[in-house]
């Protein structure tokens, strides 16, 4: 048994390293969107999240009040600003 789950796993017989490890396998981080760890040992805490809704007019306003223009791909040059600025953008309904 590995460290991560000795002490909530106690009587998990198979054993394990820590990489192959279920319990840590299921933990979901909402940072990075990956399983593996917690959102509170994120390696990407620092990233920034941009909630933006999903729509065409929305996307363009946004990109407008930050100087950027567009004539195509305007939800490309999002993804763009959001790389550059270490953001993740979270696409409300």
């Amino acid at each position: 048994m590995c460290t991560i789950c000795s002490t909530i796993l106690i009587n998990f017989g198979i054993k394990h390293e820590e990489l192959d490890c279920p319990l840590r396998k299921s933990q979901y981080c909402s940072i990075c969107a990956q399983y593996g760890h917690l959102t509170k040992g994120c390696p990407q805490k620092k990233k920034r999240l941009l909630f933006i809704k999903d729509n065409e007019i929305t996307i363009k306003e946004f990109l407008s009040k930050h100087n950027i223009t567009y004539k195509k791909n305007y939800r490309h040059l999002l993804h763009n600003y959001a790389q550059i600025n270490h953001m993740r953008i979270v696409y409300m309904l």
